[in-house]
């Protein structure tokens, strides 16, 4: 599956899907024309990664736009750890 497609199926930014590749969390492979295809480990990771972050965020009652004022950012509907269908309006 390519990044494209993940991002389709699982609603979530490509930045996301490339911040967890660098920091090792998925290693989707290189294919000859260098597109990433991604395996269905990768996919399962990546899933247990949105369901984790969404788990804390109802468990300590803090929505995105909170989170955003937190961590200093101007734009929290970009922040590339929150699935799309997961932002809250501001």
């Amino acid at each position: 599956m390519t990044i494209k497609d993940l991002e389709k199926q699982l609603q979530i930014p490509r930045a996301t899907i490339r911040f967890y590749e660098k920091e090792g969390l998925i290693t989707p492979e290189r294919l000859d024309n260098g597109y990433r295809e991604y395996s269905e480990e990768d996919i399962k990771i990546i899933k247990q990664m949105a369901l984790c972050i969404i788990v804390l965020l109802l468990l300590f009652k803090v929505n995105i736009s909170v989170l955003a004022v937190i961590l200093h950012m101007k734009q929290p509907r970009k922040c590339i750890i929150f699935p799309k269908k997961f932002w809250k309006a501001a």
